[in-house]
């Protein structure tokens, strides 16, 4: 009896995989910030996040995950492929210290409404680019 109570638990428990960026670990972070300040070098950087990827992945087969993930570990915003990818403009640096300064005022397990386009950083610098494209739509809000 025990045997089925059990297998018919087994049967009806969601099945989950990462995806998407998981919490970097403290030395990423700080190298992060430091290269952001323009106080680690860009090996420094990579060798961190080398070997910080490296490690997640040595967890993840630990506790039997059949699909890893980076953890997107070497990018600090899911946008920088797609920057990286495209020609016709020169993105700002990425850094930690901006991807930060996006969140100022939000508010844990919240969604974040900044109460104007110009607090928030990254709207001020996709402005110029979507007002010179005005014939195509723009997602920034106009203010």
């Amino acid at each position: 009896m025990l045997a089925n109570k059990a297998m018919n638990m087994t049967a009806i428990l969601p099945c989950a995989d990462p995806g998407g960026s998981l919490l970097r670990p403290s030395k990423l972070k700080e190298v992060y910030a430091r290269h952001g300040d323009g106080h680690a070098t860009d090996d420094e950087l990579g060798r961190i996040q080398g070997e910080s990827v490296r490690e997640l992945i040595a967890k993840q087969e630990a506790h039997g995950l059949s699909i890893l993930t980076d953890g997107e570990y070497r990018r600090l915003n899911f946008q920088d492929s797609f920057v990286e990818s495209v020609s016709g403009f020169v993105p700002k640096k990425q850094t930690l210290q901006f991807q930060e300064s996006r969140t100022v005022g939000g508010e844990a397990l919240q969604r974040w409404q900044p109460d104007s386009a110009k607090t928030d950083p990254a709207l001020q610098y996709w402005r110029p680019i979507a007002d010179a494209k005005r014939d195509y739509p723009a997602k920034a809000p106009r203010r």
